[in-house]
């Protein structure tokens, strides 16, 4: 993730459309000809019949792209944005000619896409609790499912088997994702310092 600071310029927005479902059906008839003595020609008539049916589910996509500087960035969603307006945020490069954009802040309209307040780094108690429960569900079922696997092979001893690897499972999946929230709001914590520095120093810069 890199921090990019500038006026942005070549603004454009444009909207993406993904159509997906099906269509299905089924249509019958049939033809037949005959020859009509009175007006000396054929005659040819008949009829069809049938259904169709399907469901289809159209999505949009809102992208905006702009340059600062030499460089280029793309942002997921419907913003509306200027030529020339403050930027600042953090990207990272998607190895096709442009960065994709995980936060910034639009300082001259006061938009951004970030809650500009900083985390508790630790998490709480409703999202321990709910970690909690999440790795035992999931240990939960592997424990079943290698105890009757493990069991079918070593008997007796693949229960203790299957016992010892469900801890260190659970372990792994609760301290696991612990440390992803402790790392994610470290992260937002910085971005949110970065952001309000830059904030402090445009201001300043616009009083001298």
């Amino acid at each position: 993730m890199e921090f990019f600071q500038g006026k942005i310029k070549d603004y454009k927005k444009e909207t993406l459309t993904n159509t997906q479902g099906y269509i299905d059906g089924d249509i019958k008839g049939n033809v037949g000809t005959s020859f009509s003595f009175l007006h000396g020609k054929k005659v040819v008539s008949g009829k069809t019949k049938g259904k169709i049916k399907g469901e289809t589910i159209t999505t949009y996509e809102h992208i905006v792209s702009f340059d600062i500087g030499d460089e280029s960035f793309r942002l997921l969603g419907d913003y509306v944005f200027k030529d020339g307006d403050d930027f600042a945020l953090f990207a990272s490069n998607s190895g096709k000619g442009y960065h994709d954009v995980y936060s910034f802040i639009n300082y001259t309209k006061n938009i951004t896409n970030i809650q500009m307040i900083k985390k508790q780094e630790k998490p709480t108690i409703y999202e321990t609790i709910r970690i909690l429960i999440g790795s035992a569900i999931i240990s939960a079922v592997v424990f079943i499912i290698s105890a009757i696997i493990l069991t079918l092979i070593f008997n007796d001893l693949g229960s203790i088997i299957s016992v010892i690897l469900t801890i260190i499972l659970f372990i792994l999946l609760f301290f696991g994702k612990r440390f992803a929230i402790i790392e994610e709001n470290k992260e937002h914590n910085e971005q949110v310092s970065v952001f309000k520095e830059t904030k402090e120093k445009l201001e300043n810069k616009d009083l001298n």
